[in-house]
């Protein structure tokens, strides 16, 4: 289950183990948490909004226009939008594993090379893909395609209706 709550307090026992306390606004969400029993798999991050599936549609029509204008697949035309405008990860990584972990993702290029302990190690970037985008991430992405298309005469939506699009997307991340 994941929600999206506030951290209001946290307290301490006599025994000294922290208590803390969430404001979950959802009453809905709160009960079900509360019929958990036992132990619990707790993971706390800083909420981000998720990208709505009607971007992601909007996209992939946009990548499938491109694509035939190209006279290319539409998955290496979304490739290239990752690398152009995606968003991605810098990790330093042994160099005898860079081939494995370049095969597994779809998008990882090196950007450098060092030594650390007299072992060689590469700094790659990885590129992830939309699907773990929040919603300024795609829109990011999403402003790339677009110029991308209108760089290839492809119509897309008029700048009013990406607007719209964009703050459809606020009101249902405000709404949950």
């Amino acid at each position: 289950m994941k929600i999206k709550g506030t951290l209001s307090r946290i307290s301490y026992a006599e025994n000294g183990i922290a208590e803390v306390t969430f404001a979950i606004p959802n009453r809905k969400e709160a009960l079900e948490i509360k019929k958990q029993v036992g132990e619990l798999a707790i993971e706390i991050k800083k909420w981000t909004n998720p990208r709505s599936l009607e971007a992601n549609r909007y996209m992939w029509e946009l990548i499938g226009k491109i694509a035939n204008a190209l006279t290319k697949d539409a998955d290496e035309v979304y490739i290239e939008m990752l690398a152009s405008y995606g968003q991605f990860d810098t990790l330093c990584m042994w160099e005898p594993s860079v081939e494995a972990f370049i095969s597994y993702y779809r998008l990882a290029k090196e950007v450098g090379k060092t030594t650390v302990d007299g072992k060689p190690f590469v700094w790659l970037r990885a590129y992830r893909g939309s699907s773990t985008y929040d919603t300024d991430e795609m829109s990011k992405l999403i402003d790339g395609v677009v110029q991308e298309a209108q760089d290839l005469g492809i119509e897309t939506r008029t700048p009013e209706q990406l607007a719209e699009l964009k703050s459809l997307w606020a009101t249902k991340e405000k709404a949950q």
